[in-house]
């Protein structure tokens, strides 16, 4: 057995202050902007799709506002309550939620089926969070249709920014509280061999850390550019503060 106590009360507790931090952060939003984008790309208006750890809905709202059914899954109460209150002031009604670690969503099999899912993503920490990640892919592979995707954003153990300013990386924030892993995308990919792994990208190669002190607004924009052209080439797509995996069933 698990003892998810000490997730969940970190997570309800950032849950307060969770959106003004995480979309105050420069150099974070360009990472997010990033990925909402390539999440737009991958799922389609009438799709279902399954997100790990949605938070207060950062991106399960602007996916639902494109057609998309979300399924949403978090463990912190705090942080489905700050979702449920954007949900009914912004009258959406195709996101349905439940609370509960995400190693327990084998128990949506009995409430939409197997095979029944278009998708599932999990965008960053979420899974670097959960210590029972194989529950996770056993679930997820008897959730999702064949040929549906899985696209996780986790927090990458090694990044080129460490590497240059020689600083091993730390855990920060809420990560400290609890037990964080932080993963390697060749670690993270055996994980859920199941899957065929399609595209690999890094996220925040050349961009700095979101914890970094770098806030000039013109250099930002170009350490973005050149972030984004190198995101998907060999070995920068393994060098990120994050790493993007597109697995396939």
């Amino acid at each position: 057995m698990f003892d998810y106590t000490l997730v969940k009360e970190s997570y309800n507790e950032v849950s307060k202050i969770y959106d003004k931090d995480v979309l105050s952060n420069k150099n974070f939003y360009y990472l997010y902007l990033e990925a909402l984008d390539y999440l737009f790309s991958q799922f389609k208006k009438g799709d279902v799709v399954l997100d790990l750890g949605c938070g207060t809905g950062l991106e399960a709202i602007p996916l639902a506002m494109r057609g998309v059914k979300v399924i949403g899954v978090d463990i912190s109460e705090g942080m489905l309550s700050k979702l449920k209150k954007k949900l009914e002031i912004l009258n959406i009604k195709n996101v349905e939620v439940y609370q509960m670690p995400i190693s327990n969503i084998y128990k949506l099999i009995k409430i939409y089926g197997e095979e029944s899912l278009d998708g599932a993503y999990s965008f960053f920490g979420p899974l670097n969070s959960e210590p029972n990640i194989y529950a996770v892919n056993y679930a997820l592979y008897r959730l999702l249709k064949k040929g549906a995707s899985f696209i996780p954003i986790v927090i990458n153990r090694w990044c080129l920014y460490d590497f240059l300013t020689f600083k091993p990386r730390k855990k920060f924030g809420i990560y400290r509280k609890f037990r964080f892993r932080y993963y390697q995308p060749i670690e993270f990919m055996k994980l859920f061999k199941n899957f065929h792994v399609k595209e690999i990208r890094g996220l925040g190669v050349i961009l700095p850390h979101p914890n970094s002190k770098i806030k000039d607004k013109n250099l930002l924009n170009l350490l973005f550019k050149l972030d984004s052209y190198v995101s998907k080439l060999f070995p920068f797509s393994y060098l990120g503060t994050d790493f993007l995996i597109k697995f396939v069933k």
